[in-house]
């Protein structure tokens, strides 16, 4: 099946997907779409921080930004919110300082994932 003409219905099945746990059609539709866009990745990476996976929506991350996907504030939310919940508070911190870099301002519900990063660090 070509998702290709169809991404906007392919990211919204992704989402759906990821928040009914069913991680692996989120994964076989991500996986099969040709034109990803940011919303593609943003919905599989938090997908997986939303299910506690955060090596594979980290590793997500770092993918998309190898293949040369700038990401976005949503992006920015699913990482470190990721790194929170499995514990990887410097490796956290890190991916919220490098927002600078990519120009992505720091909204409100970022800083609620940097109050979650310091309170693990106690």
């Amino acid at each position: 099946m070509g998702f290709d003409s169809h991404l906007r219905i392919a990211n919204a099945l992704i989402s759906v997907y990821c928040k009914c746990a069913n991680l692996e059609d989120a994964l076989y539709i991500f996986v099969n779409i040709g034109g990803k866009d940011i919303v593609s990745w943003n919905s599989m990476i938090a997908g997986y921080a939303r299910h506690g996976l955060a090596v594979q929506g980290i590793g997500l991350f770092e993918r998309m930004k190898n293949q040369g996907v700038k990401p976005d504030a949503i992006a920015f939310l699913g990482v470190p919110s990721s790194c929170w919940h499995a514990g990887f508070v410097e490796r956290g911190k890190n991916y919220v300082n490098s927002m600078v870099k990519y120009g992505v301002k720091l909204e409100l519900y970022h800083y609620s994932c940097i109050v979650g990063l310091l309170g693990r660090a106690g």
